[in-house]
């Protein structure tokens, strides 16, 4: 747990609120409505939904909600989690995931699912630290979003699943070749699929800061969008697996195994 911060469940109308809220700052949802509406919440505690939030001392700083999904009682879906800006890096989202982790092996379930975008580096190194895989690539699964960060980008999403009562998939430590890279800032190129080993892993850049860059160069974000896509939702659509990110390099992308065996022989194009 993060030095000063606790986590906890939310109860009532009024704790739903302020929870409410926080997510429609951290979004910057100045619109009407809400990320998510404290009603909705309220029904989702009774249902034996997962709600709670991380306070430094008497302050709301961060707030998760999730849901039981399929197969019933065994797996949550973590549906939204987020800190307020001022308090991002200090380790409160993974003290949330922590604790909603403990909260489910409470229950009996043994996996939390969530989908986060691709592009966001910063959420792809915490989710590969706390063990969850990416599963499968999602296009513009919830459509247009209003939000400020996220307007006027298409809403694609890796579905992770992170296994509570298994170990992380193992990592060959065969070196990668890149198949995407960051150069100025921009998506390029790396090696070409046709004359890649199909047994080789391989690395898929992103950009540091997509939420700066959507800003101030959307063009250049939007070609990481159709870039990424192109590239990560074909791999994992083929039986490949996510086991790794880094922020030089991007996600480390590696062939399906036949199980106690070598890589599939599989093409890439």
């Amino acid at each position: 747990m993060v030095d000063d911060v606790t986590v906890r469940e939310l109860a009532g109308s009024r704790e739903m609120t302020a929870a409410s809220t926080l997510w429609d700052a951290i979004w910057f949802r100045a619109d009407a409505g809400h990320e998510v509406d404290p009603a909705l919440m309220v029904a989702l505690s009774h249902a034996g939904g997962y709600l709670a939030a991380a306070y430094a001392g008497e302050d709301m700083i961060g707030a998760a909600l999730g849901f039981w999904g399929v197969p019933a009682g065994g797996t949550l879906h973590s549906h939204i989690t987020g800190v307020l800006p001022g308090h991002v890096g200090r380790g409160v989202g993974s003290a949330l995931k922590q604790h909603q982790r403990a909260w489910v092996l409470a229950r009996g379930g043994s996996a939390i699912t969530w989908t986060y975008d691709p592009l966001v580096s910063r959420n792809a190194y915490v989710n590969v630290r706390l063990g969850a895989r990416p599963e499968s690539y999602l296009p513009d699964l919830y459509g247009d979003l209003d939000d400020v960060l996220n307007r006027g980008d298409a809403s694609d999403r890796l579905l992770v699943r992170w296994r509570l009562t298994e170990p992380a998939p193992p990592r060959s430590t065969v070196e990668a070749v890149e198949l995407l890279i960051d150069v100025d800032g921009a998506p390029a190129t790396g090696t070409a699929r046709a004359d890649l080993d199909p047994a080789t892993p391989v690395t898929v850049a992103v950009p540091d800061d997509i939420t700066t860059l959507r800003r101030v160069a959307p063009t250049t974000a939007s070609r990481w969008r159709t870039e990424v896509r192109d590239v990560l939702q074909p791999l994992l659509a083929d039986g490949w697996s996510i086991t790794g990110f880094d922020r030089g390099t991007g996600y480390r992308v590696e062939p399906p195994r036949p199980e106690g065996g070598s890589p599939v022989n599989r093409t890439l194009s």
